[in-house]
């Protein structure tokens, strides 16, 4: 699997912006092909290296090669965990919640911002908070799970088709929140009217 060194150079880049352009499929699967680590070629035998050899017969152990620096802990994607938020809340103009990121089977490693998607019902991305730049996020144990909160501000676009549906954002692909559908009742005011709407996420906890 792609490690976590190989792919830290995709935050905020075009392998965020595909992730952003492909929310109307929700599934990403990682191209995944593991490192292997070639074995040593065997030594010509020498007069000195039989005479080396044990009484018994056997040629002397040797150690087994240490593990490929590319067994590193791969970044979290779409396939690797799940996403609960809910309910709505509301203040100060917006609507947001809290969501919880739950790990697999798998350690991975989690992006270092939460990134959420407001999709409508055909699945389109109309507004998503901002995208890493640089650095990495906390690791997640299998079975371990980690927690945010995100709010969403200034809806004023009528046209959107609801009800809209809460999206949780990686690297590699996209998954949805689940409990965190919004309906017309649910759209927070526009505070700002031919201003865009703003989708603000809270740091890891």
């Amino acid at each position: 699997m792609i490690v976590s060194s190989d792919r830290r150079d995709r935050h905020g880049s075009p392998g965020w912006l595909a992730a952003v352009a492909t929310v109307t499929l929700l599934v990403a699967v990682a191209a995944c092909s593991p490192s292997v680590t070639p074995s040593p070629s065997a030594p010509t035998p020498t007069a000195a290296a039989s005479a080396s050899t044990p009484a018994s017969g056997q040629p002397p152990s040797t150690p087994a090669p240490s593990a490929s620096p590319s067994a590193a802990i791969a970044d979290c994607g779409p396939s690797d965990v799940t996403m609960t938020g809910g309910p709505w809340g509301g203040a100060a103009g917006s609507r947001g919640a809290d969501v919880t990121v739950s790990a697999g089977a798998t350690a991975c490693r989690l992006p270092a911002t939460p990134v959420v998607a407001m999709a409508d019902s055909t699945g389109r991305d109309l507004v998503h908070s901002a995208l890493p730049t640089s650095g990495d996020g906390p690791v997640l144990d299998p079975g371990a799970s980690r927690a945010f909160s995100f709010r969403v501000s200034n809806w004023c676009d009528a046209t959107a088709r609801l009800p809209l549906q809460a999206v949780g954002l990686f690297a590699d692909g996209a998954i949805e929140i689940g409990g965190l559908v919004m309906t017309a009742a649910a759209l927070p005011p526009c505070n700002g009217p031919g201003q865009p709407a703003v989708v603000e996420t809270d740091g890891w906890q």
